[in-house]
C-alpha cells in the first residue's frame, strides 16, 4: 500500500480545511473481489491526538487488481500539535517529517467466484511516514 497526504491544513494560516490522502491498494487474490462499504469511518492522528476525520468511500475492487482512491478528511478544528505544525511549515525545505496514523473501521465484503460472498467489519491501523 502506498499513501500520500496532500493539502495538510495549518492552524496558523487556516488556508485549508482538511486532508486528502491517496491510497494505492492491491488485491493479489485471483479468485476473490472485495467490496468496501460506505459506512466506514477514518481517523487521522498524531500520537493519539485526533487531527482529521471522515467517511471511507464505497469501493469495489476486482480480483487480482490494483486500485487508487482518495480519502478526504476534515480537520478537527483543534490546534495541531507543535511537531505537526513545524512539519507543515518546514516541509517545503524538507527538514521535518512526522509519522501519522490512520485508523479505518469499515465493512468489507468478499466476493468469491461462483457468486458466493461473505462480509466482515474490519478495523485497520496504518502508520504514515516518510
Amino acid at each position: 500500500m502506498n499513501v500520500i497526504v496532500e493539502n495538510a491544513p495549518s492552524t496558523r494560516n487556516k488556508t485549508n480545511l482538511g486532508y486528502q490522502i491517496t491510497f494505492e491498494i492491491k488485491n493479489p487474490n485471483g479468485r476473490m473481489g472485495i467490496s468496501y462499504g460506505s459506512e466506514g469511518d477514518a481517523t487521522l492522528a498524531y500520537k493519539n491526538h485526533k487531527i482529521g476525520t471522515g467517511k471511507f468511500p464505497k469501493l469495489d475492487q476486482d480480483d487480482d487488481s490494483l486500485k487508487n482512491f482518495k480519502l478526504g478528511l476534515k480537520d478537527t478544528k483543534k490546534a495541531l500539535p507543535e511537531d505537526v505544525e513545524m512539519s507543515i511549515d518546514q516541509d517545503i525545505k524538507g527538514k521535518k517529517h512526522v509519522s501519522l496514523s490512520i485508523k479505518i473501521d469499515i465493512p468489507i465484503k468478499m466476493n468469491v467466484l461462483g457468486g458466493l460472498s461473505y462480509g466482515v467489519r474490519k478495523s485497520m491501523l496504518f502508520v504514515l511516514s516518510r
